[in-house]
């Protein structure tokens, strides 16, 4: 008996899920401003980590120009 409500209970889920319309809401309601709160929390440590690359890639060329001009 449970089964069989758990078996048509998830059929009804993945039938509606293969509609269009509840695919885009999905997305609009719950995706989208996850992604959205995701990257504008990421966003500070993102800067600071590509600001961290830029400056050790720059003293590395500048290290490896000194070497090789001496």
């Amino acid at each position: 008996m449970f089964k069989k409500l758990v078996k048509e209970l998830a059929e009804e889920l993945l039938d509606d899920w293969n509609d269009e319309k509840t695919k885009k809401k999905f997305q609009e309601r719950i995706l989208d401003p996850i992604v959205c709160y995701l990257i504008d929390k990421m966003y500070p440590y993102f800067l600071v980590s590509s600001t961290v690359v830029f400056i050790l890639v720059f003293l590395m060329v500048m290290i490896l120009f000194l070497l090789l001009r001496k």
